[in-house]
């Protein structure tokens, strides 16, 4: 009877406790599925915090316009938003055709919207017409579109801002046209490249080199009009070219070793050269014996019978002018010696 007694003490007072906790959970969830369902939209893309720290989730756009997820503002660009494309500033007046680019922010300055170029810089009134030139920003020049926008201050070389549009009005000195381009080949001389110029600087007073004759060139580089020398063998630094050395290209006297009463044949050729001449020391080319006289700048010639040691030579002259002012050269035929006996 003890035992029930502490049994009834110790359980009874647990089981009530979980039946009234499964009571309260049973309520509980049968007045969640009587409450209506939780409001949704495909608009509710925001909330924003209350004064007593509750969401609040509105049915369009949150209450700070910089906040926009899509690339306009969170409905897209229509008249009705006065969102400017994410990451970029409003202006005071909320008027989205004056919405400024932030810094670095290209997607935001699309051709569709009321914008200037990225880095380019607005007029004050929203024209993107009148958008202004950055300095070295040629893809700006073009409001993305393919109208230049602003002074057109980078208009490609040759062109100029004219009527709202880049007009061509011709290559610049130095450069030549190919195509629609202007493609820089180079600045004439007296002149130096600055920037996409050439600009004039003055020529040093002195002798030039043209169609490989001499020419005077004076300070202001005009050339005289005729040449002050003509130089027969081309012109370098303003000075004319001496002839190139005379040289003797081929010689050839065979055979070298003969027996008595035989002849050699001479044979020669020679290059920049005005005349030349060949003699034998045993009178043979120089019009004592009857093989006459020996010249001109090539030629082939038998000797005399030849009974004794001989020595040919050539002797050419170069070119008035040129340095050194001859070239020879020799060859000396020898006779097969004859034995007596005694």
């Amino acid at each position: 009877m003890e035992h029930l007694r502490r049994f009834s003490s110790s359980i009874l007072p647990r089981l009530l406790a979980v039946a009234v906790l499964v009571l309260i959970a049973v309520s509980t969830a049968h007045a969640v599925s009587q409450s209506p369902k939780p409001f949704a939209s495909v608009e509710v893309a925001f909330t924003d915090n209350s004064t007593h720290g509750m969401l609040i989730m509105p049915a369009s756009c949150p209450s700070n316009p910089g906040d926009a997820d899509a690339p306009y503002g969170c409905g897209g660009y229509l008249a009705q938003y006065t969102l400017c494309p994410d990451g970029v500033n409003l202006a005071p007046n909320n008027d989205v055709n004056q919405c400024t680019c932030a810094e670095g922010n290209t997607i935001a300055c699309i051709n569709n919207h009321p914008l200037c170029p990225d880095g380019v810089s607005t007029a004050p009134n929203g024209n993107v017409s009148q958008c202004t030139c950055a300095e070295g920003n040629a893809a700006a020049c073009t409001n993305g579109s393919g109208n230049p926008g602003g002074n057109g201050g980078n208009c490609p070389v040759g062109y100029t801002f004219e009527a709202n549009a880049c007009a061509f009005t011709g290559c610049p000195l130095g450069y030549s046209q190919q195509g629609t381009q202007c493609i820089f080949q180079g600045c004439p001389n007296g002149y130096v490249q600055q920037g996409t110029q050439c600009v004039f600087v003055g020529c040093s007073a002195g002798y030039i080199c043209l169609n490989g004759n001499q020419y005077y060139e004076n300070a202001q580089c005009s050339i005289s009009a005729s040449a002050t020398q003509q130089c027969n063998y081309g012109c370098s630094g303003g000075v004319c070219l001496p002839p190139p050395a005379p040289a003797i290209a081929t010689w050839q006297v065979k055979p070298t070793l003969v027996k008595s009463g035989e002849t050699a044949v001479i044979a020669w050729q020679a290059q920049n050269v005005s005349s030349c001449t060949v003699v034998g020391s045993n009178g043979d080319g120089n019009g004592s014996n009857s093989t006459g006289t020996w010249t001109g700048t090539s030629g082939s010639q038998v000797s005399s019978k030849l009974t004794g040691q001989t020595i040919y030579t050539i002797t050419c002259q170069g070119l008035p002018g040129s340095n050194p002012a001859s070239a020879s050269a020799q060859t000396t035929v020898n006779i097969v010696p004859t034995f007596n006996e005694q």
